[in-house]
């Protein structure tokens, strides 16, 4: 029997006057005698029972009328406010300490931290939010379709549903690229105390993929840098210590452009070449002409 049954029976006692101890409880659900202290601790700290321990009795007993309340949370749902209460802890305003001590209390102290906590994809809705609203890097355990789960850490950007499902869009820091996450995949996610920025190529990259909704093949350019250019600037990078080559991926040329000329002002003696793919380099050439007749 679950928690519930085990605080109704020893409330059935108390109310009695029958002064049921942790041997009792023990006994009559075959369970360990910290497991019944739990329960006893439950119902005098988390219900506000007026339990009292009566030496002289060798039992607990209420020192004043008690009914229980009309609501008693399941394993499950206390599971819940625990895990919403260790996410809210973690975020900065008053407002989310407030609710983690709120789901705290409500869900009851333990004398133990329990391993593994029953998660709910809806709450994971809720601290993605707070996540994204305070530029908060998550930890999160990922199902994937056709291999075993993964853990990522990852920057989330946007939630969005497709066909009644909820999706989040976000960079991968294992990948060093975006991807498109399915929340009932997500089989673990913590806030971590980490913050990130924006990454520049957010905007064209949930264009392409997270609006058309597949991932779409992304172009590969090979570049010759005299100096090592900051790689978080980029997706998928491989850089080549050897021959200072940069291998990334990109979606528009136009914001590679823009992206390259900013490496250089930032640089006098910085310096580039386009290696692959060919159609690249023309392009780029005529937009170097066009910025130089401009100037």
């Amino acid at each position: 029997m679950g928690q519930f049954h085990r605080i109704q029976w020893i409330h059935e006692r108390l109310a009695k006057k029958e002064y049921p101890n942790c041997k009792d409880v023990s006994q009559a659900f075959e369970i360990s005698r910290r497991q019944a202290l739990r329960d006893m601790d439950y119902l005098r700290y988390s219900l506000n029972a007026p339990v009292e321990y009566n030496r002289g009795k060798s039992g607990y007993e209420y020192t004043e009328p008690f009914s229980l309340p009309t609501f008693f949370l399941r394993d499950q749902e206390r599971d819940r406010l625990e895990y919403l209460a260790a996410q809210y802890a973690i975020m900065p305003g008053k407002n989310s300490k407030e609710l983690s001590e709120l789901f705290q209390k409500i869900s009851g102290e333990r004398l133990e931290a329990k391993k593994t906590l029953q998660y709910n994809s809806t709450d994971f809705e809720d601290v993605i939010g707070k996540a994204i609203a305070y530029n908060r890097k998550l930890n999160i355990t990922y199902q994937k379709r056709y291999d075993s789960p993964e853990v990522r850490i990852i920057d989330p950007y946007r939630l969005f549903m497709r066909n009644t499902k909820t999706y989040l869009f976000a960079f991968c820091q294992k990948r060093r690229d975006f991807r498109i996450f399915l929340l009932e995949r997500i089989k673990r996610l913590e806030i971590s105390e980490l913050s990130y920025a924006f990454h520049e190529d957010f905007y064209e990259n949930y264009q392409l993929t997270a609006r058309s909704f597949t991932r779409q093949q992304k172009y590969k350019a090979r570049i010759f840098f005299s100096l090592k250019p900051d790689l978080n600037r980029f997706t998928e990078p491989q850089w080549d210590e050897q021959k200072n080559i940069l291998t990334f991926s990109f979606v528009k040329s136009a914001n590679l452009f823009q992206k390259l000329i900013n490496l250089d002002l930032d640089h006098p003696d910085f310096t580039f070449s386009i290696l692959s793919p060919n159609w690249l380099k023309e392009k780029f050439m005529v937009g170097f002409q066009n910025l130089i007749d401009h100037l």
